[in-house]
């Protein structure tokens, strides 16, 4: 521990992240270039590590090269802990080129190896766009992560409080993950490192577990939980199965939409399972929100569930209303198995709308009670299971033993989507 700063130094943060504290120096003759580059086991896989120790320059960024490219050879993950104070000023020219490669070959690895970043101390400028590349950010509580500083934002004339720090960064959604030290975000790192297979074409891991409610018993780890309440977006283990898990328990506004489209593009690019659980009335219908993005979130998301090709398992354990059955419920927009609790609610419009244009309405009708009518006569499972477009009625208590069934079935999936080189999405 650093006593100026009160921090981990570098070498402290390697063992940290790697079995037994165990590691391999990378480059180890340019130590004082501001970077540390190592590689280790974490969860008894090979796994490397980069470490900010200082500004970045052509050196820095040479380590950072060779460690990617280190990744894409052996298909093994990267952990990169951030703690800099940008780019070294006195050689502008070969800094910004620095960062250019840096930031390049983080998009290219994207998919490829998973990336997980760690802010554990001050993450700024291009190292901010890098970590919020990477497939999973975690900060410790005292990080710092910002393109515009709060000395430049307050210059400017803005007025946004706490700008910068660790809360504003996981309510801007870069953040997935706040912990309170920054031992425990790298500890939470290699958790993540574990849950996640070595690379797009390796196996998943399989783990011993114990039986949870749903969830494997304390194995679900929520991403983003500052942002979305109508949402909960996890990795998890299920029978012992890496999977992602989406839970709709409202009205699913645009930073729903995001988290979950973040956690599903995860999922796809290492074969995890999605397993969508869904208890929502529709998406949050309001002008202001539709104003400031919810339209595009909402397109967004329905695209890259639709353009997974992982095994998608969903159970609707509520209502599943108009664009959120199509969205995360329809066998025709590419999910595999589907399933109804008792009591369950599908239905094209809310219940209570359609019912007006199905029954004769009078001065003195109770909507409410002519909603639940409906419900019960047109927008049943039952009603569904015979229409197909579900494929089976279960209750609570078995939908873990369905679920792991259905996820272990799929699991030889193979799917494949019209070739082209990428597709539109609204940005």
């Amino acid at each position: 521990m650093s006593e100026k700063s009160k921090k981990l130094s570098a070498d402290l943060r390697l063992k940290a992240l790697f079995d037994d504290g165990v590691f391999w120096e990378i480059d180890g003759a340019t130590k004082e270039c501001g970077a540390r580059a190592a590689y280790g086991s974490v969860g008894g896989a090979t796994a490397f590590a980069l470490c900010q120790d200082g500004a970045v320059d052509a050196r820095h960024a040479r380590k950072f090269m060779k460690v990617y490219d280190l990744a894409a050879k052996t298909g093994a993950p990267v952990v990169t802990v951030y703690d800099s104070e940008g780019v070294k000023i006195d050689d502008a020219f070969a800094s910004l080129e620095a960062a250019s490669e840096i930031l390049k070959k983080c998009s290219e690895l994207s998919g490829v190896v998973p990336q997980i970043a760690v802010v554990a101390g001050t993450c700024a400028g291009f190292a901010s766009m890098a970590a919020a590349l990477a497939d999973v950010c975690v900060m410790a509580k005292d990080g710092e992560l910002f393109l515009t500083s709060a000395f430049t934002d307050k210059a400017n004339g803005g007025k946004e409080k706490k700008v910068g720090s660790a809360e504003f960064a996981e309510k801007a959604g870069v953040a997935a993950i706040v912990c309170d030290t920054e031992e425990e975000a790298i500890a939470k790192a290699a958790d993540i490192v574990k849950l996640l297979p070595l690379n797009n074409l390796a196996s998943l891991p399989a783990y011993e577990f114990e039986a949870g409610a749903l969830a494997d018993a304390d194995s679900e780890t929520e991403l983003f939980a500052a942002i979305g309440e109508g949402t909960k977006a996890s990795l998890a283990t299920l029978g012992g199965m890496p999977c992602g898990i989406i839970e709709a328990t409202g009205k699913i506004d645009k930073d729903d939409a995001a988290k979950c489209a973040k956690l599903i593009e995860v999922c796809d690019a290492f074969n995890l399972p999605i397993i969508s659980l869904i208890n929502s009335t529709g998406f949050k219908a309001c002008a202001e929100e539709d104003k400031l993005g919810g339209i595009k979130s909402a397109a967004k998301l329905a695209s890259v569930l639709a353009e997974a090709t992982t095994a998608k398992v969903a159970v609707i354990k509520g209502s599943a209303i108009g664009s959120v059955f199509t969205t995360f419920c329809s066998k025709n927009s590419g999910c595999d198995m589907v399933y109804a609790t008792n009591g369950a609610v599908i239905s094209a419009l809310p219940v209570n709308a359609a019912a007006t244009l199905v029954y004769e309405i009078k001065k003195d009708s109770d909507i409410e009670a002519l909603g639940k009518k409906y419900a019960s006569e047109y927008a049943n499972a039952e009603k569904a299971l015979e229409s197909g477009i579900i494929d089976g009625i279960i209750d609570d208590a078995s939908a873990r033993e369905v679920l792991i069934s259905a996820i272990d079935m799929l699991s030889s999936k193979r799917a494949s989507r019209l070739p082209k080189k990428h597709g539109n999405l609204p940005l």
